[in-house]
């Protein structure tokens, strides 16, 4: 997959290098696709603080945020790409739909606020290819990317799983399936793959 400008300026907001596609499984009726994979060195929070809402997710709940103080990949991300210009969303589908726009460490709940219309627009379009390509989904919305970001008329979806521990699901693969049909490039879509500046292993994405 050849780079093109547009991931590498995504690359250089999230701080990461664009390491080896990551091939995304057959769903929908469509092959296997490659989409642009961020790889990135994360810190950990070295000062015991911890966050009030931890959202289940462990020791990934505790990425210096840069000011030493714990966040979400998630939030990290959207972070990253407003400093440039864009503006985000997390998209939580679980338990239901929730576009999060900030969560303080010491809060817990998140503060919460939709995308403009023109995005949800596409959000649904997206949703409703899926479902017509599918049996009938109690979640339509089930496997959305994590970071919804919008500048202008562009738009990119970015999904964050933690190195060597988070895979591709069907929902994921089947929603990212479907952006494409909607009509968008592989280049708007992105998986954030991250990992701490303490665990072992390469930093291009390789095994």
């Amino acid at each position: 997959m050849e780079v093109d400008g547009f991931s590498a300026d995504v690359a250089a907001a999230l701080g990461a290098t664009i390491a080896l596609p990551l091939v995304i499984p057959a769903a929908l009726g469509q092959p296997p696709m490659s989409v642009p994979r961020y790889a990135a060195e994360l810190r950990r929070v070295a000062n015991g603080v911890v966050r009030v809402a931890s959202f289940g997710k462990g020791s990934a709940a505790r990425i210096d945020d840069g000011a030493g103080l714990p966040t979400f990949a998630e939030l990290f991300v959207s972070s990253r790409l407003r400093n440039v210009g864009w503006k985000c969303t997390w998209a939580s589908a679980y338990p239901i739909l929730r576009y999060i726009e900030s969560w303080s460490w010491d809060s817990r709940k998140p503060s919460v606020s939709p995308p403009p219309a023109h995005v949800l627009e596409i959000l649904d379009g997206i949703a409703a290819i899926r479902q017509s390509l599918t049996k009938p989904l109690k979640r339509p919305f089930g496997g959305i990317p994590d970071v919804i970001a919008w500048r202008g008329l562009d738009l990119l979806m970015i999904e964050c799983k933690r190195r060597k521990e988070d895979q591709i699901r069907q929902n994921q693969a089947e929603w990212m399936q479907a952006t494409v049909l909607a009509g968008m490039t592989v280049s708007q879509l992105g998986v954030f793959e991250w990992h701490y500046a303490d665990e072992l292993g390469s930093k291009d994405g390789r095994p």
